[in-house]
């Protein structure tokens, strides 16, 4: 059996929910929390694109400059879980 994590989240209130898999190798020897995962995520290009696929414009903006900041782009109902992979 392979297992992976799955990291996902709604954008804002009754946004769509985004998720990615991330293979459960890239997460050995590292806590498994939100926190953990999200920053794996952010730091991995394809990940990241898979994650926001067209709203990633809006997050790279956010993510650059402090100042700008979207309800829209607010995590709710964020959670990560094990699942299994063929």
């Amino acid at each position: 059996m392979k297992v992976a994590v799955e990291y996902s989240f709604r954008l804002g209130r009754g946004g769509d929910i985004h998720d990615v898999v991330i293979p459960a190798a890239r997460l050995l020897n590292v806590p498994l929390d939100i926190a953990v995962v999200r920053h794996l995520v952010e730091q991995d290009e394809t990940l990241l694109a898979e994650l926001f696929r067209d709203r990633l414009p809006e997050y790279r903006l956010m993510a650059r400059d402090a100042a700008y900041w979207s309800e829209e782009l607010t995590r709710e109902a964020e959670t990560i879980r094990l699942i299994e992979v063929t």
